[in-house]
């Protein structure tokens, strides 16, 4: 089922929120606030559907160009195609809904919350990345990340939120991997690397 709507907000993970035109929310993959998308529907529950978008239509004003387009991306910064303003009202949108639902604080969970300061560093910050390990279909080992609810890794030829220092670690690691292994599995399904 394909649909034309409009991106209300942010959810809580990596999808977006909006509204089908029968007013049954809709979490879309991918998508950013203001944007109006045709989306397909990709599983159907009594109270809500997810769907992924099949074309942005009008993008909306959080929308910005992704910094890292490897598919590996949507495991490890699913967030990219949002302006850093938008990250942070989203996230503190998100802590605000937590209180105010779960907390039980109601409308004064929004006086409770401070905006989000600001990162110096919006890349190349994180000291620490742990990469999934798996064999694909034609016996060739891969490094890289999961996106969320997806069991398969996306193979990584860098990481762009990584500290320099280790930044270009998984495919410096998926070749050292390949090699040690040769035809053998060793049972490695992650690799953590971390600099200080």
């Amino acid at each position: 089922m394909s649909e034309i709507i409009t991106i209300e907000r942010m959810g809580y993970g990596a999808e977006a929120v909006g509204h089908l035109a029968s007013g049954k929310t809709v979490f879309v993959e991918g998508g950013a606030p203001g944007d109006v998308a045709s989306i397909d529907v990709v599983e159907e529950k009594p109270s809500f559907a997810r769907a992924r978008i099949g074309k942005i239509e009008q993008p909306g004003a959080a929308r910005v160009a992704p910094k890292w387009a490897e598919p590996a991306a949507l495991g490890a910064a699913p967030w990219q195609h949002l302006a850093y303003d938008a990250q942070l009202e989203a996230k503190r949108a998100n802590v605000v809904a937590a209180l105010s639902r779960t907390g039980g604080f109601g409308e004064r969970a929004d006086a409770l919350v401070a905006p989000c300061l600001p990162s110096k560093r919006q890349w190349g910050y994180r000291n620490k990345i742990e990469l999934g390990a798996q064999w694909d279909a034609k016996g060739t080992f891969n490094l890289g990340f999961h996106q969320e609810g997806d069991p398969n890794v996306q193979q990584a030829l860098a990481c762009p939120l990584a500290h320099d220092a280790i930044a270009k670690a998984p495919k410096a690691l998926r070749g050292a991997l390949r090699f040690l292994q040769g035809s053998d599995d060793l049972g490695i399904f992650r690799v953590g690397v971390r600099t200080s």
